[in-house]
């Protein structure tokens, strides 16, 4: 496995290039802060809706949360603890 000195794969920098390019191009270009402040809390907003509401190509057009959920393993159900319980 190759590691940058950063300790980040190199096969990951496509995807921080992808956020920064649309960080840039749909937030950075677009509007201007009167203080830090301000900057990062609408720099937050933004990548808020880019992470959980944003449907994103390389996810099937699924945003991050939903792509997320479908890996999540199933719950338990009640029925399933109570025969583990017994059974153990």
């Amino acid at each position: 496995m190759i590691q940058s000195v950063y300790g980040i794969k190199a096969s990951s920098n496509c995807f921080i290039e992808s956020f920064n390019a649309s960080l840039r191009k749909e937030f950075m270009n677009a509007h201007w802060f009167m203080s830090l402040e301000e900057a990062k809390n609408k720099i937050e907003a933004w990548r808020r809706e880019y992470n959980e509401l944003r449907p994103h190509s390389s996810l099937g057009y699924l945003t991050p949360m939903e792509d997320a959920e479908k890996h999540e393993p199933a719950e338990t159900s009640e029925a399933e603890i109570l025969t583990l319980e017994v059974g153990q």
